[in-house]
């Protein structure tokens, strides 16, 4: 394949095009969260959550980091394009298979004993296998840097969703059941991006060896787990551990917090493949940076506010959610200089370590939620999270300083440079879009 070497400018373009399409899912989870909250009230928000939470964890358990495994092969030239994802199809089938039957065995012990919930649980075990052959896809765009394609995916699984929520909330069958269904459904919908999608490059084909996506996605896998397991692991224990209220009040206030988010998931997968391609320090870091700039100024946006809007836009029954609001918008934004140096660390060949990071960081978390839950609820698994967050981040970013050199500040120190860069690059995107 022949390697394109992409200037700042082109690597900027497509965070800034990424992060705007990365608003598109926290915006819809945004929008949405309020009616689910006013029409399912917290229990029935909490049933929601205690579903779906499983179905995340299981799909990513299953993804065995295949997708970012098809990235890294077709970024370096090392694959094709429709080898990679072929291969990585047949393994993802094989594994959906497996973790479709764990979870319908699953259901009735994470159910809590509820025939209801068991029955939805096992609806959105069926959702497991074509979500996973989604990831393959997802993950062949992203390694030929067709983010359009990428982008392309997130909008049409954040309108699909948000657009069946507002559609049922309307005609007045908005239930456990039917948002159970949007939620499940909406991530499939995305492949759609992906028609009619070939390689530019036809010469030089060369197969992907199931031995090596395997390799690299085990790697990443034990962080991709250890990440869910941090990010929803709360969820899916705290029915058991303090009732579907406090679960209800936590589901909302995390949705909330996703918005901070907004830039980083985009820079993050960006980072990932161009430093796969091409390793530049300086790139790095300051993707670190002005992500970390955009998250924390969402955060202070939403931390200095939302006494004033969260109880109005969920109704006061989920009042007590402000400060958990709060803790978890921190949490959101301080792991965010880390996440993209754990990007850096698995472009360079070491997703172990980014794993190692997550795994510790799940293990605290764990431990914090069993100690914390049971007496202060939403409240404690909040700064389970944070505490998480802080873990996996640091330990990420003390990595790259001794196998890189990389100063720790380079990743946090917002700088002017980095300032005046995003108002730039804004403006640029708003001359493209006015064009």
């Amino acid at each position: 394949m022949t390697r394109t070497t992409h200037t700042p400018d082109d690597v900027g373009r497509h965070m800034a095009m990424s992060a705007i399409a990365n608003i598109a899912i926290p915006l819809a989870s945004f929008a949405t969260a309020p009616i689910l909250a006013r029409v399912l009230g917290t229990e029935g928000r909490g049933e929601l959550a205690a579903i779906t939470a499983p179905f995340l964890l299981v799909t990513t358990i299953a993804m065995l980091g295949l997708p970012e495994a098809v990235t890294y092969v077709v970024s370096r030239g090392d694959a094709s394009h429709g080898s990679g994802v072929a291969r990585a199809s047949l393994l993802l089938l094989a594994s959906g298979v497996v973790s479709t039957g764990v979870l319908i065995l699953l259901a009735p012990w994470l159910s809590g004993g509820d025939p209801h919930i068991q029955q939805l649980m096992v609806l959105a075990a069926l959702a497991v296998i074509p979500t996973l052959l989604v990831g393959a896809l997802r993950g062949g765009a992203s390694g030929l840097q067709e983010w359009n394609r990428v982008n392309f995916e997130k909008y049409a699984t954040a309108l699909s969703r948000a657009c069946a929520i507002f559609g049922f909330a309307i005609f007045g069958v908005l239930s456990v059941e039917s948002a159970t269904l949007a939620t499940i459904v909406a991530p499939i919908l995305g492949v759609v991006a992906y028609f009619g999608l070939r390689a530019k490059e036809r010469t030089a084909e060369k197969r992907a060896r199931f031995g090596s996506l395997l390799g690299f996605g085990g790697r990443v896998w034990l962080g991709s787990v250890s990440g869910i397991l941090l990010n929803k692991l709360d969820q899916a224990i705290m029915v058991p551990l303090a009732g579907p209220v406090q679960l209800g009040i936590y589901a909302a206030a995390s949705a909330v917090a996703d918005a901070a988010l907004l830039a980083n998931n985009a820079v993050r997968d960006v980072a990932f493949s161009t430093e796969a391609k091409e390793a530049a320090v300086e790139r790095l870091t300051a993707a670190a940076r002005r992500s970390f700039a955009v998250s924390l100024a969402v955060a202070v946006i939403i931390c200095s506010t939302a006494w004033l809007w969260f109880p109005f836009l969920f109704g006061q029954d989920f009042a007590p959610g402000v400060p958990v609001v709060v803790v978890l918008t921190l949490a959101s934004a301080l792991g965010v200089p880390g996440s993209i140096a754990g990007a850096g660390l698995s472009a360079r060949g070491r997703p172990g370590i980014r794993s190692a990071a997550l795994i510790v960081a799940a293990v605290a978390n764990v431990i914090l939620l069993l100690l914390l839950v049971p007496a202060t609820g939403a409240m404690g698994a909040a700064w389970a999270t944070l505490v998480g967050n802080v873990l996996a981040a640091n330990i990420n970013i003390i990595a790259c300083r001794r196998l890189y050199g990389i100063r720790v500040g380079r990743f946090y120190l917002i700088g002017l440079d980095d300032i005046r860069a995003l108002f730039a690059l804004a403006r640029r995107l708003i001359r493209r879009r006015a064009r």
